[in-house]
């Protein structure tokens, strides 16, 4: 018969391992998976080779590598410092596992590892994946203490696995029962990272993290129009001199502004939708303007001058976000529209005159139109790597290369728009998404990322105007973003990429289900749940136990079984009076059975004998 060494703790070891370190690599930045992989080769290398002071050695190594895990963190005593840090001691401990002490070491630190996850994660690739490292080191767990080979049959597999089914209905009451938590103690403040929108925009801004396909958050709806799905995150109003957009503050804005915004009373519609907001570990809430928070933040505020949404605190885990639309007037005054034309001397002398001569003659709307023409008719390309020889020289994009992506086009239509003594703003966040044909719902990554911008028409308010649309298909050399690049329609047709996207499609439709299911389940649901559960409840939770159980059963019937079954079946029925004992042969029982019960029950005697002894 065929055999397999699960007694080899090595091999089985460093499965663990890797589905440890797999489980948490979603959340770490490239830095931080090249270290993990670094460590996994030189712990590898180490678990073959046995030397004087290893001990020694591999906790030098560990202190090493925790300071470094620190740097990456930006010396942030975060909940994922410590997670990534119980990856880390594990594949530190697989390097050394030649006593029983520490394997039972590094399968806690995996069964620790596992829960954690599943709590942590929502998404069912990680669930998953923390099922799966949970039932293998239970099965560690079994198998350090046995002390032979195991045949692979099927009695000896349910025996393992039997243990594995009976702890998941344990974790997943865990689950329910203890909601998640956010701790976050921080030595120093954050930097930025790779996810979201740069809190200043310069020529070429989004280049260094656009095209990253994580996921920022999902809309929960299709009622939109896509072209329409412009989500507000940072408005940028002010330009440096050295020609770089900034956005102010809301406090400066209200401390010299406060009177030159005036605001009706705001309106709620029956019009809503809501997101799920990824865990980004920042304060932004991207939203559609003119919609406001009404459920899913506690610690919030809408800033009144840029119609954006910002959490006091910074967001951790993922949240389901509703917004509700809103009907308000506002008006601003002579000032405040002076602020929004405002630029610095260092703006090029060729785009002042350029300015001049094409505004003269037109009004502010014949002009805003006069530009999305220029921008449309004009040899203007939209570029991921746009040729520009000076560091934010608009007057060189705009005269010259004539390349750039949403940020060139819209910190160029403002510097325009402004030199016409047109109040203008640039607007950052994410537009389009992509559209998932299985579910109800639109998906934002990080390349969706863009900027646009607004001008402020006296009779209008906040008109958007975005000047990247205006570029032609034909002259998109390349995009991040799906919905921009219409080329993308071309490649929708190739027969392998269809099946791609289907099966991508369908398993986003998947993750997204899971995803709504769990998600947001804090203490205020958790007592809900409790106070409705029921036997109902608990059936469906024991369900694979018990039907694991019930298999195993299944397997157990055969004609010995029965037959010892049908034995003791006949003991327990038996008379107190005759006093038979389990310790009894078949012979002895069958001798203090009473007269009637022998005559009954001798042929049944016969066959027992004869079918378990013979």
């Amino acid at each position: 018969m065929f055999k397999i060494n699960l007694l080899d703790k090595k091999f089985r070891c460093l499965i663990i391992m890797l589905l440890g370190a797999l489980s948490l690599q979603a959340e770490l930045n490239l830095i931080n998976k090249t270290f993990f992989l670094g460590i996994i080769f030189i712990c590898f290398y180490l678990n073959k080779i046995e030397f004087r002071f290893k001990a020694v050695f591999l906790s030098i190594i560990s202190l090493i590598v925790l300071y470094v895990q620190l740097v990456i963190e930006n010396y942030i005593f975060s909940k994922d410092y410590f997670i990534n840090i119980l990856g880390l001691l594990l594949i530190l401990r697989f390097s050394d596992l030649n006593q029983k002490k520490k394997l039972f070491s590094f399968s806690l630190i995996a069964l620790v590892i596992s829960v954690v996850s599943l709590i942590n994660s929502q998404d069912i690739i990680s669930s998953i994946l923390s099922l799966t490292i949970l039932t293998l080191t239970i099965i560690n767990f079994y198998l350090i203490n046995q002390n032979k080979i195991i045949d692979l049959n099927i009695k000896n597999l349910i025996k393992v696995l039997s243990v594995s089914f009976l702890i998941f209905p344990i974790i997943i009451i865990i689950y329910l029962i203890f909601p998640r938590t956010e701790i976050n103690i921080k030595i120093l403040e954050s930097s930025n990272t790779n996810l979201g929108i740069p809190d200043e925009i310069g020529l070429g801004s989004f280049q260094s993290f656009a095209d990253s396909t994580k996921k920022v958050f999902t809309l929960n709806t299709k009622k939109f129009e896509q072209k329409d799905l412009y989500f507000r995150v940072k408005t940028f109003d002010y330009l440096t001199v050295d020609k770089t957009w900034i956005s102010s503050k809301e406090d400066f804005l209200l401390k010299n502004f406060k009177q030159q915004l005036t605001l009706s009373k705001p309106k709620l519609l029956d019009d809503s939708y809501d997101i799920i907001l990824e865990n980004h570990n920042k304060k932004w809430v991207p939203s559609l303007r003119n919609y406001t928070v009404t459920n899913g933040l506690n610690n919030h505020y809408y800033s009144f001058f840029n119609q954006t949404h910002q959490n006091y605190i910074e967001i951790e885990k993922k949240k389901i976000i509703k917004f509700t639309k809103f009907e308000q007037l506002n008006y601003i005054g002579d000032d405040l529209k002076k602020f929004y034309t405002q630029l610095p001397n260092s703006i090029s002398n060729d785009l002042v005159n350029w300015v001049k001569a094409n505004k003269q003659n037109k009004s502010d709307k014949e002009y805003l139109t006069f530009l999305m023409n220029y921008f449309n008719q004009n040899q203007f390309y939209y570029s991921l790597s746009p040729k520009v020889t000076s560091k934010n020289d608009y007057a060189d994009f705009f005269f010259n290369s004539k390349e750039g992506y949403c940020e060139y086009y819209a910190g160029m239509f403002v510097i325009l728009t402004r030199l016409a003594n047109i109040p203008s703003r640039i607007v950052s966040g994410y537009y389009g998404g992509t559209e998932n044909e299985f579910g109800d719902f639109y998906e934002f990554t990080q390349s969706d990322s863009h900027a646009w911008t607004e001008v402020w028409l006296d009779d209008l308010g906040w008109v958007r105007f975005d000047p990247t649309t205006a570029i032609p298909p034909s002259r998109i050399k390349n995009s991040i973003n799906q919905f921009l690049d219409q080329n993308n329609e071309n490649m929708n047709k190739q027969f392998s990429f269809k099946i791609y996207n289907y099966a991508r499609n369908y398993f986003t439709y998947l993750d997204y289900k899971w995803t709504t299911s769990f998600i947001e389940y804090d203490k205020k649901t958790r007592d809900e749940f409790i106070n409705k559960i029921n036997y109902k409840y608990l059936l469906l939770i024991f369900a694979p136990f018990i039907i694991f159980q019930l298999f195993k059963l299944i397997l157990l019937i055969n004609k010995r079984n029965l037959l010892r079954l049908l034995f003791n079946l006949i003991i327990i029925l038996s008379s107190k009076k005759q006093k038979i004992l389990k310790s009894d042969t078949p012979h002895q029982a069958f001798n203090k059975l009473n007269s009637t019960s022998r005559k009954r029950y001798s042929n049944f005697f016969k066959i027992y004998i004869k079918n378990i002894y013979c």
